[in-house]
């Protein structure tokens, strides 16, 4: 045997904080190696000062201001309507609770899965009495309705007006009432 693995191991120190080692070591950005050297006061390469003070208030002020009007702009920058697909299948909807912004285009992908007709009617909760009460036979072309035969893909738009929520559902006799609906929350 050497003579280097006989000799005795020092005792380690119950705890690091015994020893006089951080326990918690914050790291250089993007070192390398097996151990990354702590993090100084201030670090060179990405302008990250450890204790330094905050920047001042206009500073900070035109950063916020800056991403909020990102953040605004983003929905209406975007090039086309978000498509949702909303399947019919055993006389209920997939999914039942959607969320959209106010003032967003949606595109509704319809695929009625059923061997049997059903509707997509959006609207308020009254507006929802009134078709089922007095139902339509043809829904097709109105804004927010279509109806689909058995097998059927269809894809409406619409744009959601103000913050709320509607209701969508389908009402051939009876599918309303078995609990054919779903709900858009408008945020």
């Amino acid at each position: 045997m050497r003579a280097d693995r006989t000799a005795p191991r020092r005792p380690r120190p119950a705890s690091r904080a015994a020893s006089g080692r951080r326990s918690n070591t914050r790291f250089l950005c993007g070192s390398r190696g097996r151990r990354p050297a702590p993090l100084p006061a201030a670090c060179s390469r990405c302008s990250f000062a450890g204790a330094s003070a905050p920047p001042d208030g206009m500073t900070l002020a035109r950063a916020v201001a800056a991403l909020l009007l990102g953040a605004a702009l983003l929905p209406a920058c975007s090039s086309a309507p978000r498509t949702i697909s909303v399947d019919m299948r055993y006389s209920r909807y997939s999914p039942v609770a959607l969320n959209v912004r106010a003032h967003e285009t949606v595109r509704f992908k319809l695929v009625n899965e059923d061997p049997i007709t059903h509707e997509f009617i959006l609207g308020t909760a009254a507006q929802q009495q009134a078709h089922e009460t007095a139902p339509q036979v043809d829904h097709n072309g109105l804004p927010g309705q279509a109806s689909l035969g058995p097998g059927e893909t269809r894809t409406i738009s619409f744009t959601f007006a103000a913050p709320g929520s509607l209701i969508f559902a389908c009402h051939r006799p009876g599918h309303y009432a078995y609990g054919m609906r779903g709900t858009i929350t408008i945020a």
